[in-house]
This record gives C-alpha cells, sequence and structure tokens, in this order.
C-alpha cells in the first residue's frame, strides 16, 4: 500500500526530522504558549466582569471551582502529554500505521475519561461543592458553577456561559 504524504504531513515531518532543534521547538510551543496564555487571560476576565456585579458570593463560586478545573486538566494533560511523546518517539521511528493507533487510543481513552469523571462528579456534586468549602451564600452558585464544568465547560471555550449562568442569580 503507497501512503500518500500531503505539504501539511510533509512540512511536520520537515520539524521532526530535518530542522534544528530550536526551530522545531518554537514551531510546536508557541501554538501551546498562545493556548496557556488564552486559558489565563480567560480567568482574568471572568474574574474582573464577576467583580463587576459586586457580589461576593459569585466571585468565591469562581475561586471555589478552580481545584476542579485543575483536576479536569490535569487528567487531559495526563493523556496528551502521554500519548504525544510516544507518538513524537513513533514518528522518529517512521511507524506511521502505530501513530495512527496511538493517536485513534489518545482520542477514545479521553473520551471515555471524560464520561468517566462526568457520571462520578454529577451524582456527586454536592459533597464536591461541601468538600470545596462553599458557604452557605456562595452554595448555588459553586454547585451551578461546578455543574457546567462537569458537563464540558471545563476546557474553558464558553466564556459567556458561565457569565450568564451567575447572572440569573444576580438578576
Amino acid at each position: 500500500m503507497m501512503k500518500v504524504v500531503t505539504r501539511m504531513d510533509a512540512e511536520n515531518l520537515h520539524y521532526f526530522e530535518k530542522a534544528p532543534i530550536a526551530k522545531a521547538v518554537a514551531h510546536f510551543a508557541v501554538p501551546m504558549m498562545l493556548g496557556m496564555s488564552m486559558s489565563v487571560i480567560y480567568s482574568i476576565l471572568n474574574a474582573y466582569f464577576l467583580g463587576t456585579l459586586d457580589n461576593t458570593a459569585m466571585l468565591t463560586a469562581l475561586a471555589l471551582t478552580l481545584p476542579l478545573f485543575s483536576i479536569i486538566m490535569a487528567l487531559g494533560n495526563l493523556i496528551g502529554m502521554g500519548s504525544g511523546t510516544f507518538i513524537s518517539r513513533l514518528l522518529g521511528e517512521k511507524k506511521y500505521d502505530d501513530v495512527k493507533h496511538v493517536s485513534s487510543f489518545a482520542f477514545y481513552s479521553s473520551l471515555l475519561l471524560g464520561l468517566i469523571v462526568i457520571a462520578l462528579g454529577l451524582p456527586l456534586i454536592d459533597p464536591i461543592v461541601h468538600g470545596l468549602g462553599a458557604t452557605p451564600d456562595s452554595f448555588g452558585f459553586t454547585k451551578d458553577y461546578e455543574h457546567r464544568a462537569l458537563r464540558g465547560f471545563g476546557n474553558h471555550v464558553d466564556d459567556r456561559y458561565d457569565s450568564q449562568c451567575c447572572c440569573q442569580y444576580y438578576s
């Protein structure tokens, strides 16, 4: 079977095989740093806008959700970092069929892990919120925010929704 190499494949292989290390690291690291920076900017803006509502319980809920967000991100990194380094090694060995298998395994493993987190987290949401230290004033906001995080908000993409969830209590 003949493998068709696209321009994108050839360009990425160039960075793995022939490019100077500094250039290759910069090529792959800059998008990752930008993504991480966006997550930090999101958190700062989120705290700023919730702070303008003059409701400390909402801001407390935002702070209390950080541990759950961190755990969700750590679980994602567990699969992402491990599979990424393994895939890099396989690319170096030119085992392209194994790369497809490992990337498929990583994708389905992360999907399964996400479903497990949801299945365990949603029924246990009240003890989780109590364990995070929510006060009676912030319990409702924290529970609502954690609920959205467990349903998939943990990827920090939809910043409009969390502001709306807290604003529904304020108005």
